[in-house]
């Protein structure tokens, strides 16, 4: 028809090369997820030292812990989900330990490098449920010296830009964070600044309903 362009219809070589990076990719997020399911059960052993050496690992690099979601793309969606909630099983275990009694200063500081992990917006249904933003909080408050307030920062970040990204009301469980912490008088002025701009992200536009 005249204006419809044509479009080339994939080849048995393109099709077969689509198939391999889909299996490579569902290989590789399979592995990932059996590796998290393995440090979760090592970071909830009653052994100390087990416990401080699985979270010495996540420490490391807690960036990867997270791919952005585009990269699970092709592996699958079962596989993709199961990726997720086991992640997210692994960061609720974090987040008990964070919040024991009993933890050891040196899992506290363990734990909060690990959570400074950006998150993507599908896991803020997860941060909300969890409310880790409260008990990082109050551990910032507890131990101003800590990585507490960095990783309360971290998360405070990755929720506004997902409420943002997402164009929907704000999120009154990220705004009462926001508040909670601005409310500290220790609070730096460069910091206090920095929660403002975020603050003003989240109020409605003129042009919103």
């Amino acid at each position: 028809e005249p204006g419809v362009r044509e479009v080339a219809r994939p080849t048995a070589a393109g099709l077969l090369e689509l198939k391999d990076e889909m299996d490579r990719r569902a290989r590789a997020v399979a592995l990932g997820r059996n590796a998290l399911s393995c440090l979760a059960a090592a970071v909830s052993s009653s052994v100390a030292t087990l416990r401080l050496a699985a979270l010495s690992v996540l420490a490391r690099r807690p960036a990867v812990l997270r791919p952005e979601p585009s990269e699970l793309h092709g592996c699958g969606h079962d596989i993709e989900t199961s990726f997720t909630e086991t992640l997210h099983a692994l960061l609720t275990r974090l987040a008990g330990l964070l919040a024991s009694p009993s933890r050891l200063t040196a899992e506290e500081d363990l734990v909060l490098r690990v959570l400074s992990m950006p998150l993507a917006a599908i896991d803020m249904p997860w941060l909300e449920r969890t409310r880790l933003l409260v008990t990082v909080q109050a551990s910032a408050h507890r131990r101003p010296l800590g990585f507490g307030r960095q990783t309360l920062y971290a998360l405070l970040f990755s929720a506004v830009a997902a409420c943002v990204s997402a164009g929907t009301e704000p999120w009154l469980w990220v705004v009462e964070t926001l508040v909670v912490e601005l409310s500290e008088p220790r609070l730096p002025p460069k910091l206090r600044l920095r929660l403002l701009q975020l603050l003003v992200l989240l109020l409605p536009s003129a042009d919103q309903p």
